[in-house]
């Protein structure tokens, strides 16, 4: 970015907010989904074979379905929700996503996976969104070190 110059704190706050709005939507956001359906795959498939119906496994509509994440931005947050389906056979008024994570039953299939809890760990352990934020940046044309 070549010389861009600012004459007030908010003119300069404004300007950095609008890149890391852009960055959090084009960078961050696919690096979370990608930590979600890593936790997916570990807290629920992980958990056992079902026996009564057929896995979606990471596609079709399923959980960790990164086609079935949305995020929006709020301010500076960055918000995912996993918006699969649920199939279960009576509607309880939660989403899958909150069935899996909280629970729903007494049989290990039912019971709480936190799988967005692990996701939370990955990113802390990795902490991949804030290479993702820093290039997002970078490809904005910002220093960033």
């Amino acid at each position: 970015m070549a010389n861009k110059s600012f004459t007030s704190l908010s003119q300069l706050e404004k300007f950095l907010n609008e890149k890391i709005q852009i960055a959090l939507d084009k960078n961050v956001a696919p690096v979370v989904k990608e930590s979600i359906q890593t936790a997916v795959s570990s807290e629920i498939y992980g958990s056992g074979i079902p026996i009564f119906y057929k896995r979606r496994n990471l596609r079709d509509g399923s959980l960790g379905d990164v086609g079935e994440m949305n995020h929006e931005i709020s301010g500076n947050t960055l918000i995912v929700t996993d918006d699969a389906e649920s199939k279960l056979p009576w509607d309880n008024g939660r989403s899958l996503a909150e069935n899996i994570h909280y629970g729903y039953g007494e049989e290990w299939y039912s019971e709480s996976r936190p799988f967005m809890d692990e996701a939370k760990n990955i990113l802390k352990e990795d902490g991949s969104h804030i290479e993702a934020m820093k290039d997002g940046l970078r490809s904005l044309g910002l220093t960033v070190v």
